[in-house]
């Protein structure tokens, strides 16, 4: 007789079909209640698998809240280097001859892409096109203070966006480390039951299966029924021949 399971689906089935089946069927619960799994300890093992499962929906909603906040990241992103790269190069047409003012903005060769240089570069842009003289300048090509102001923001969205999506990728960590305490937890409690179960339940594999154990040298229950019906076919056969 043997039981393996590996993945914590597995190990949350297990723990289910093992648990509900004890305490529907009186025969097992009294059978294991003479070796201590009484109803009230197969509450204990049942308060460890809602905890589990509990864990597991927990952690659930932290992936889904990380991808999202990573789709936000995306879309974010894609506006934010849309928005920079119109006002790099509109102020790289105005101040082709002023290298200076172009210092000022932070304007030198290809925009960054790695996500904190070009924060920094966007910052500096956005908050340099702002003060006076600049803006004003700016302002002759459609970059008037509230339009400058309204794309900073989306700016400030972005790094807005990173943090949440770090905060959730902090989140999603901590519920894997509780889920699998929780399951392992869980699973112990269930693989010391099953093997006092074999013991309680040595004479009775139909039973050892109802809890999930895989009993190798015993039918399977659909195959002690097609022996039972082939048996009493045979048994009616010869009774017929014996009337001919």
């Amino acid at each position: 007789m043997g039981i393996q399971k590996n993945t914590d689906a597995e190990k949350m089935n297990l723990a289910q079909l093992s648990i509900h089946n004890t305490q529907d069927d009186p025969e097992i619960q009294n059978r294991v209640a003479k070796y201590g799994y009484t109803p009230e300890k197969m509450l204990e093992g049942k308060a460890l698998y809602t905890a589990a499962v509990q864990q597991v929906n927990e952690q659930d909603m932290a992936i889904g809240t990380e991808k999202k906040a990573s789709e936000s990241v995306e879309i974010l992103k894609k506006q934010a280097f849309d928005i920079y790269q119109s006002l790099s190069q509109v102020c790289e047409a105005i101040y082709i001859k002023d290298k200076t003012k172009l210092v000022i903005l932070g304007i030198k060769g290809k925009m960054p892409t790695k996500i904190p240089a070009f924060l920094k570069a966007a910052r500096t842009l956005f908050e340099n096109a702002q003060k006076s003289e600049i803006q004003a300048e700016l302002g002759m090509f459609g970059y008037n203070i509230e339009k400058l102001q309204n794309e900073f923001e989306k700016i400030l969205d972005l790094e807005k966006a990173l943090q949440k999506r770090e905060q959730s990728k902090g989140t999603k960590q901590q519920g894997t480390r509780e889920k699998s305490a929780a399951i392992k937890i869980m699973n112990d409690w269930i693989k010391q039951y099953l093997k006092i179960a074999k013991v309680a339940l040595k004479d009775k594999p139909e039973l050892l299966e109802k809890l999930g154990v895989r009993v190798l040298s015993a039918k399977t229950a659909a195959q002690r029924k097609a022996a039972t019906k082939a048996a009493e076919t045979r048994a009616a056969k010869l009774e017929e021949n014996k009337e001919m």
